[in-house]
């Protein structure tokens, strides 16, 4: 039997895959994540008003949150030129309004191979 410390939102394909390989799983809620909504005010103010060029993205959450706030009518602009980049093609499926030219997916889900994707991107 193995512990798991885990938040209450997670991706159950870890667990599975380990009951499904003979290992006894318990899991451990120790955190939660809860959505936060900034006035459109408050996030213009946090980035200066200035473009974003590149957003990395390390859930589906954080996918889908990204692109309701790059879909606020005052952030448009902001988000218009950026890229993102998922560390895996789960996370960019939730980007479902993104144009592919606009969108780089990690060659494999780990946080070099996605630092790497973003130092060789143009």
């Amino acid at each position: 039997t193995i512990v798991y410390l885990c938040g209450r939102v997670r991706f159950s394909g870890f667990e599975q895959r380990l009951q499904s390989a003979g290992v006894q799983v318990r899991t451990v809620e120790i955190y939660d994540t809860v959505a936060l909504d900034y006035p459109d005010e408050a996030v213009l103010a946090r980035l200066s008003g200035r473009p974003v060029e590149a957003v990395l993205l390390y859930s589906a959450k954080a996918a889908t949150a990204m692109q309701a706030l790059a879909g606020r009518p005052a952030l448009a602009e902001l988000f218009r030129k950026t890229c993102f980049f998922a560390l895996s093609g789960r996370i960019a499926a939730a980007l479902e309004t993104v144009a592919s030219e606009q969108l780089r997916v990690a060659p494999e889900p780990s946080e070099e191979a996605l630092l790497e994707l973003l130092r060789t991107s143009p």
